[in-house]
């Protein structure tokens, strides 16, 4: 995934996790000049508008619509989506059933792929082939499908990964495939300290020497996210979205803008949709095809845990790695505590994103016999990790160097979780760090504390 595709993916759909071959860049809160130029350049008309779309999108469970998309260097898009939201979203994942069938000019269906929960379908009409392969709920889908999915029944996930509203004001009213509209513009910002405009490359001999002590003055880097958005005017829910995404402070990485656009008709919210309304049946003659991986875009990485190599009840691996001080750590001198891995990189944003509720897990359990690591791995930079961790002020422990053990462990996706109990046998394993992912930690440290009699 080249740079600038890894940066639209991150602005405009709703990732979880960072895959080893696919950094992404590290998105971070909104800063205080930030929040203050908000306050300035926000109308509270526009804000009041936004806030009830968001209260909207928030009490939809279920919804079909139609769905006709265009970006620059890519074909225009039309597929007809139903999803439900993922109530707990304990995987990681905001949706967790779907049924996406993408369709010609005249919405006549090519390709169709479904999940229900247990299976997942893909129909290819040119072949008259239906694929199936069983799937659990903590499987990641193929990639196509969260590029299918609009970004905006995820909006409370733009926060967390960083985006921060600066401006927004009122347009005028319009029409959209029937539905009478209010415009609103709004800017949001992410920054990307994480990320180089270029390639690093070794200094040589001949390289130019850099006057001692002389520090290079980086410019702040960011990228800057329009959304142009027609709103139905009775249920403020998005009809038509105009997305321009710039880079600015990366001059190497200077395309110029980026335009996505979609419009979103015929909604139909919160029919109760069951698992029986994502499958998919076999028309007449078709063949039926027990799939492979392969046959869906996925590979052994996109099992369930993300391809680990360690499940839940087995014994932790021994490991030893050191902090910042050269403390050393190792498994067996942690045995009657739990201990908590989260694998982590500073350019990996969703790794980024859930460090301060790590942070809290830290502090909540401070005064208990709990372990808190951060394991630091992939990183592209030395004391990358040392530095960030100072800078943001996380007083939860980095261990230096953890590429070996994220290999023991088989994790090719960060963040991922790995909770240990006090018996040194796995509690709990999760690939990326969805909203419902600190709930579900506290709950299980707690009950083993009381299982320890702690």
């Amino acid at each position: 995934m080249n740079l600038t595709l890894a940066l639209a993916t991150l602005a405009t759909a709703a990732p979880v996790l960072c895959w080893a071959a696919q950094p992404q860049p590290a998105a971070q809160p909104a800063t205080d000049a930030v929040k203050a130029k908000e306050a300035a350049t926000v109308e509270p008309a526009a804000r009041k508008l936004l806030d009830k779309s968001s209260e909207a999108v928030g009490k939809i469970r279920d919804v079909t619509m139609k769905i006709d998309q265009r970006a620059m260097m890519a074909a225009r898009e039309r597929a007809i989506v139903s999803i439900t939201k993922n109530a707990d979203a304990e995987n990681g994942l905001p949706f967790d059933r779907y049924k996406i069938s993408k369709v010609n000019s005249q919405w006549k269906p090519t390709e169709e792929w479904s999940y229900d929960g247990k299976t997942l379908h893909k129909l290819v009409h040119k072949d008259k082939k239906l694929f199936t392969i069983a799937r659990t709920p903590d499987d990641m889908p193929p990639f196509e499908i969260f590029g299918a999915i609009p970004q905006w029944l995820f909006e409370d996930m733009n926060e967390m990964m960083g985006q921060a509203l600066v401006s927004a004001k009122v347009g005028g009213e319009a029409d959209v495939e029937g539905v009478k509209c209010v415009q609103v513009d709004e800017v949001r910002e992410m920054e990307l300290p994480g990320m180089d405009d270029e390639e690093e490359v070794e200094e040589g001999e001949d390289a130019p020497k850099k006057p001692e002590g002389e520090k290079k003055e980086e410019p702040v880097k960011k990228m800057v996210i329009t959304h142009v958005k027609h709103l139905g005017a009775e249920d403020m829910l998005p009809r038509r979205i105009k997305t321009t995404m710039k880079i600015e402070g990366m001059p190497k990485m200077d395309f110029g803008s980026m335009e996505i656009s979609g419009t979103f008709s015929e909604l139909k919210i919160n029919q109760g949709l069951k698992d029986k309304d994502f499958t998919l049946a076999l028309p007449e003659g078709y063949e039926k095809v027990e799939g492979t991986l392969a046959d869906f875009g996925l590979d052994e990485s996109d099992e369930g845990g993300g391809g680990l190599s360690f499940a839940v009840g087995e014994l932790a691996p021994d490991f030893t790695l050191t902090d910042a001080d050269g403390k050393e750590y190792t498994m067996a001198g942690l045995t009657g505590r739990v201990v908590l891995l989260d694998f982590w990189a500073t350019w990996c944003g969703p790794c980024v994103a859930a460090m301060p509720k790590v942070q809290a897990l830290h502090e909540k359990f401070a005064s208990k016999p709990v372990s808190i690591f951060g394991v630091n791995t992939w990183e592209r930079k030395e004391n990358a990790g040392t530095d960030f961790m100072k800078k943001k002020e996380y007083t939860y422990t980095n261990l230096l160097k953890g590429d070996d053990l994220a290999k023991t462990y088989g994790v090719s996706g960060i963040p991922t979780m790995i909770l240990i109990g006090g018996d040194r046998k796995i509690l709990h394993t999760a690939v990326g760090f969805g909203p419902g992912e600190e709930k579900k930690l506290t709950e299980l440290i707690e009950a083993e504390l009381k299982r320890m009699g702690k």
